[in-house]
């Protein structure tokens, strides 16, 4: 992955995340965007006050994919 990309989207996750702490009902706490380059796979993790995480494998998607993906993983469908 290209380190302009990798910014660009970890900045994307990063602003969105701080939407979502704004929301005290959406129950997060932290959300971390995470690239394994020996796999070459993206993730995001939305870590819950109380413990739970939730992680979505975004290997490929869009700063809208990525987006719903998240909202999903808070406040379901």
């Amino acid at each position: 992955m290209k380190p302009e990309l990798f910014k660009e989207r970890n900045e994307f996750i990063a602003t969105l995340k701080l939407a979502l702490l704004r929301d005290n009902r959406s129950g997060v706490e932290d959300i971390a965007y995470i690239y394994k380059p020996e796999y070459d796979d993206e993730y995001i993790t939305v870590f819950f006050r109380g413990g739970a995480t939730k992680c979505i494998l975004a290997t490929g998607n869009s700063n809208g994919q990525n987006a719903k993906a998240i909202i999903k993983a808070v406040y379901g469908k």
